[in-house]
C-alpha cells in the first residue's frame, strides 16, 4: 500500500493502515534520506516493513514496484521497445549522424 508518493503523505492510508508518522519518518530516515520531498515512493509491505524509494532523474523502467505504483508505461512491452530503449536508439542515430558530418 502506497504512504508517499512524490514527497506528498498519504495520510488517509496511513491512518487505514495504522502506520504513525514515526514509523513512516523512522523507515525514511534509514534509507539515509532526510527530506520528504527526496521520497518517491514510501511502500507498506505485506510483512509490515516499509520500503523506500528515493526519486532521482533516472529514466529507467521502475520495474520492481507494484504495478499500481510505478504504472504501465514502467514495464517493458512484451511486442516492442520500452520508451527507453527508444530514446536510447534516437540519441545513437544523433550521434552516428553527427559523426558522419564531421570532417576526417
Amino acid at each position: 500500500m502506497l504512504l508517499v508518493q512524490d514527497g506528498k503523505v498519504e495520510k488517509e492510508m496511513m491512518r487505514k493502515l495504522n502506520v504513525s508518522d514515526n514509523d513512516l519518518l523512522a523507515a525514511i530516515r534509514k534509507q539515509g534520506i532526510i527530506r520528504l520531498c527526496d521520497v518517491a515512493f514510501a511502500i507498506l509491505e505485506l510483512d509490515g516493513s516499509i520500503s523506500v524509494i528515493k526519486t532521482d532523474d533516472d529514466l529507467r523502467p521502475h520495474d520492481c514496484l507494484p504495478f499500481e505504483v510505478a504504472g504501465k508505461e514502467s514495464y517493458a512491452a512484451e511486442d516492442g521497445p520500452t520508451s527507453e530503449t527508444k530514446m536510447q536508439h534516437d540519441h545513437s542515430e544523433h550521434d552516428r549522424a553527427k559523426d558522419e558530418k564531421l570532417p576526417s
